[in-house]
């Protein structure tokens, strides 16, 4: 049977403000919609710069946060399926995610998911990011019923490890989404 998707895969430069990028993005996913789309994709942590100290300041709880309420709306309001990219999930022990949400058309929550794979780099004499130090990591894979289809999530480094995906296709993902 063929089926006939759109998705908007949105990109914008984020900066440190996040009413600023909250702004971006709602006008973003606005044009996404006058343009047809069924689907949209944030970038992952669309809400706030990826630097390690930024993650705890724009941490919030999922899906009681500020900027799931602004994903949650969108949602409803365009009547359009969003990956809400990534933020920075605390969860009720006090430790940071990296999760990408997925909301359906009428503003409800479907599915998260926790980023695997954290990036960490010691280059000598050279860079040094270490995801680690914030962020813990998931520890399951996400495939859910979205729009027709199985719609795997993964973020960013997660695609990196081919295991996950092979694990997805097994649970019948067709497409996966992976903000990054």
């Amino acid at each position: 049977m063929e089926r006939k998707i759109k998705i908007a895969l949105i990109q914008y430069e984020i900066g440190a403000d996040w009413g600023v990028n909250i702004s971006k993005a709602g006008a973003l996913l606005e044009k996404a919609k006058e343009y047809g789309a069924d689907l949209a994709v944030l970038p992952e942590m669309f809400m706030c710069p990826y630097d390690l100290q930024a993650f705890p300041k724009f941490a919030e709880k999922i899906p009681d946060g500020r900027t799931c309420g602004k994903l949650q709306g969108w949602s409803r309001e365009l009547s359009l399926h969003l990956v809400g990219g990534s933020i920075p999930e605390e969860d009720d022990e006090g430790r940071i995610f990296n999760t990408a949400t997925l909301w359906d058309g009428q503003g409800n929550l479907l599915a998260t998911h926790r980023k695997v794979h954290l990036f960490d780099v010691d280059l000598p004499g050279g860079v040094s990011f270490q995801e680690s130090k914030v962020f813990a990591p998931g520890e399951k894979m996400t495939v859910v019923d979205v729009l027709g289809l199985r719609l795997g999530l993964a973020v960013c480094y997660d695609v990196r490890f081919p295991e996950l995906f092979r694990l997805m296709a097994l649970a019948g993902a067709e497409v996966v989404a992976l903000p990054g």
